[in-house]
């Protein structure tokens, strides 16, 4: 078997990234204007964010637009805080899923 189940902490990020995020837009600006907004609802302010491009993932209900997003400079707690929470739609899907990642320069 796979053994008893372990909590772990979550850690301390100040940059993340999504591989796929859902529900925010289908092109870039509206995709980091509504994911802005998300994020402030969360009291989350980064200091940048970027998309990478858009992809076509296939949902029960058809295609949909996604694109991976990349979250930096928002301290260790907020960073947290979004793995934690995520962001967008379709987390059963994976979407809007966040892992620590290095540094952007």
């Amino acid at each position: 078997g796979l053994g008893e189940a372990r909590p772990a902490e979550l850690p301390a990020a100040e940059t993340l990234y999504a591989h796929r995020v859902l529900g925010l837009g289908d092109d870039e600006e509206r995709l980091l204007a509504a994911a802005e907004g998300e994020l402030r609802g969360l009291g989350i302010r980064p200091r940048r964010m970027l998309c990478g491009r858009s992809e076509r993932l296939l949902t029960p209900d058809g295609p949909v637009a996604v694109r991976s997003l990349l979250v930096d400079g928002m301290g260790a707690e907020a960073g947290r805080l979004l793995q934690a929470r995520g962001l967008g739609e379709g987390r059963c899907w994976g979407c809007g899923v966040f892992i620590p990642h290095k540094a952007v320069v």
